[in-house]
């Protein structure tokens, strides 16, 4: 997990002086993840949603919660 000064630095760096030449970027302060599968978040999921409705998203079919 990420730190808010991991998060403060990059904010800083934008904010100074250093980054006087930088314009229309996107910077990911995320550790990595876009370089990586980001985490299974399935259980997470369905412990708050159910069983029934993650097996439905997993089988591609509309779970109905809107």
């Amino acid at each position: 997990m990420g730190e808010p000064s991991d998060i403060a630095a990059g904010v800083r760096y934008l904010a100074g002086p250093e980054a006087s030449w930088v314009t229309g970027q996107s910077l990911a302060i995320e550790g990595g993840n876009e370089l990586r599968a980001a985490a299974d978040q399935g259980q997470l999921v369905e412990q708050i949603f159910g069983k029934e409705v993650w097996d439905k998203v997993l089988n591609g079919e509309d779970p109905g919660l809107l």
